[in-house]
C-alpha cells in the first residue's frame, strides 16, 4: 500500500495489501472480497506488503481455509477463504 494509494482510498496510516481485482466465482469472490479491500492479516500474521502476502499464502497452501482480516470502507471484518475443490 503506497502512500498515494492509501490517500486515494482514504486509508491513510493503514498497512496492508489492496485487492486490485476479484475473479467471479473464485474463492476470494465467494468470501466476499472486493476491489479496493485492504488485506491486513492472514492467519493472524500482519500483511504489510505483497511479499508478506505471497509468503503467508504460500505457507498456508495446505490449509482448507484461510482466515483474513480485511478493511472495507472504514470497517474491519473477518473473511474465510475456502480452497477450490479440484
Amino acid at each position: 500500500l503506497t502512500p498515494e494509494i492509501a490517500e486515494s482510498l482514504s486509508l491513510k496510516g493503514e498497512k496492508g495489501v489492496v485487492v486490485s481485482g476479484v475473479t467471479s466465482g473464485s474463492p476470494a469472490s465467494e468470501a466476499g472480497l472486493q476491489r479496493g479491500d485492504l488485506i491486513q492479516e492472514i492467519e493472524n500474521e500482519p500483511v504489510e506488503n505483497v511479499d508478506d502476502y505471497k509468503r503467508i499464502m504460500r505457507e498456508s497452501a495446505s490449509k482448507k481455509q484461510i482466515l483474513m482480516v480485511i478493511r472495507h470502507r472504514g470497517h474491519t471484518r473477518y473473511v474465510v477463504l475456502k480452497k477450490e475443490k479440484r
